[in-house]
């Protein structure tokens, strides 16, 4: 590791009795210090591209099956929180504290930036997470089109309040700013369809919310009794698992 030679990146293969590595593995962290590590992970929908962030603010982008790398890493501002692909693959959200980056996954290149994260009521906040999804749908010239969205968890800088924000991927204009909760989201998920938000908070609450307007459907308070450090979706939308560090599911 202090050589900078740590293949951190693993592919194993899952079965109902085992768990076995494939022999596969990459280099997804340039840092040579064994207190970075690499925080968050996103694979794009056809399967063919893994990116992964780090603690030491590197993204790595690397091709599925071969792990060779896709493009050069890239250094992004400061620890790497969130990753997400958007729904063709060709675009990869990069949110750190104090900016969010759009690049291309073709080369790395820039295709949008965005800092200073501040609340609608301007409050200095950090950027938590990143997801790309799409709004409620419209007719374009007699078509149903469905508008690409970027959603992103603002956790103000005191702690006390959470906001998810809706970006227009076109224009890059913020569509809206809600409050969701009144402590820091610490984890975010976006259901198969689209059409439902989950949070859960330093508080231990989890809340769900509708994807096109932002407002809190339901919230379920002391869903857990330590920090929650997952959520998913089935693909119906009809149920919602959370994982935590109580050593539980539900």
């Amino acid at each position: 590791m202090q050589k900078g030679n740590n293949s951190n990146c693993r592919v194993f293969e899952l079965s109902k009795k085992s768990v076995k590595a494939r022999g596969k593995a990459a280099k997804t962290i340039c840092s040579t210090s064994d207190y970075d590590y690499q925080k968050c992970i996103a694979i794009d929908a056809l399967g063919k591209l893994v990116a992964g962030g780090s603690t030491d603010g590197t993204l790595a982008v690397v091709q599925y099956p071969s792990l060779r790398q896709a493009f050069p890493y890239v250094e992004a501002a400061g620890e790497v929180n969130d990753v997400d692909f958007n729904a063709s693959g060709k675009w990869l959200a990069v949110a750190t504290d104090n900016e969010l980056k759009v690049i291309s996954t073709k080369d790395g290149s820039l295709v949008q930036n965005i800092d200073g994260p501040r609340t609608a009521s301007g409050q200095p906040a950090v950027f938590r997470f990143a997801k790309f999804g799409t709004n409620s749908e419209s007719k374009v010239k007699g078509r149903i089109e469905a508008k690409s969205v970027l959603y992103t968890v603002l956790n103000t800088k005191s702690r006390k309040l959470a906001y998810i924000a809706m970006w227009d991927t076109k224009q890059w204009t913020r569509i809206a700013t809600r409050p969701v909760c009144q402590s820091a989201i610490t984890t975010f998920a976006l259901s198969p369809s689209g059409r439902l938000l989950a949070v859960a908070t330093a508080s231990l609450q989890i809340a769900i919310c509708d994807a096109y307007t932002l407002k809190v459907l339901l919230r379920v308070p002391a869903a857990h009794s330590f920090a929650i450090t997952a959520l998913a979706f089935d693909r119906d939308d009809k149920h919602l698992i959370s994982g935590s560090a109580d050593e539980t599911c539900q």
